[in-house]
């Protein structure tokens, strides 16, 4: 029995950023995820975000432009992400699934030669590191303090005999940083500049 959950709202805060990029003009935005048990596990986080972000692609009329990379481990990132800009429909945004992903994947846009007014790159999760001004991305924060501080608290209830279930949930905010993000400019360009 399931006396007590704490849980981030992964759907609405995959939305966050793809909205966020729409509104800035984006079309081609990429998802970079994780393959495996994460994505496996029903409701799992990863799974809710690429499910999020197929749904907002579809709902925005950009079908043809879904581009999903699924990597093991974050070390195939770079390659992952050079191989999709230099595809014939590079992306000009890159929706992580998290902020490990994100950083890989920024790793991959410097070593081209782009930088935020060329291709933007968000993430998700808001870690500690993604504050610090050489890095800086876009993510999204799903308090993940508040959820460690409220799972404890449940967790102390429990061992005090409390016996009904309670199941809370903390909400995700867009955490935009660094040089605003914007569409990127035309594949022409790109290849010049790159």
């Amino acid at each position: 029995m399931n006396h007590g959950t704490v849980v981030g709202v992964d759907a609405e805060g995959a939305r966050l950023p793809m909205r966020h990029l729409f509104d800035l003009g984006h079309r081609r935005v990429a998802h970079l995820t994780r393959h495996g048990e994460a994505m496996e596990r029903e409701g799992a986080a990863l799974a809710v975000r690429l499910t999020t972000y197929l749904d907002e692609m579809s709902r925005t009329g950009r079908e043809s432009h879904i581009q999903v990379l699924h990597t093991r481990s974050t070390d195939d990132v770079p390659q992952a992400t050079t191989g999709l800009l230099d595809s014939a429909d590079a992306p000009t945004a890159i929706f992580a699934a998290h902020d490990d992903l994100a950083f890989e994947g920024l790793r991959a846009v410097k070593e081209r030669g782009l930088d935020a007014d060329q291709l933007s790159v968000v993430g998700y999760d808001d870690v500690r590191i993604a504050s610090h001004p050489g890095i800086s991305p876009t993510t999204v924060d799903q308090s993940g303090d508040d959820l460690g501080r409220r799972a404890v608290r449940l967790l102390l209830e429990r061992i005090e005999g409390r016996v009904a279930a309670r199941r809370e949930q903390t909400e995700p905010r867009l955490v935009v940083r660094g040089r605003p993000l914007r569409a990127a400019p035309t594949r022409r360009r790109q290849r010049a500049r790159g």
